[in-house]
């Protein structure tokens, strides 16, 4: 026997966990939908419980998120979701290191920075 009901709650806990990790990795609907190969009013459907998703999609999705595919389906309550919130910390301080870094390097090599040699 089907349960709508159920099915409406599994359907906002996904929507709910896919908003929630890609807003952790500071990327777009459009940006995820892009990369995951789906497109953009198909991720907005997803996101606003309007559209299910495919396990094709999901799988895609789930992968762009670095998350894996079951992830998506634990409530906020599981503790599971701790490592993934410390590496995405990690990984977005790394992100700025390394543009900072970067920046550095590129600016060294700019005449400005060096006094306008020739």
């Amino acid at each position: 026997m089907e349960n709508p009901q159920a099915a409406n709650e599994i359907r906002r806990l996904v929507a709910k966990n896919i908003r929630e990790a890609r807003k952790k990795l500071g990327i777009s609907q459009m940006e995820l939908a892009k990369r995951a190969d789906i497109s953009a009013g198909h991720m907005n459907d997803i996101e606003a419980c309007r559209r299910w998703v495919s396990a094709a999609s999901l799988a895609k999705i789930a992968g762009e998120l670095r998350v894996k595919p079951h992830q998506l389906f634990l409530d906020g309550a599981d503790k599971s979701s701790d490592k993934y919130d410390l590496l995405t910390e990690i990984l977005s301080t790394l992100r700025t290191a390394v543009d900072s870094e970067i920046e550095r390097v590129v600016m060294g090599y700019l005449p400005v920075a060096k006094g306008k040699r020739k």
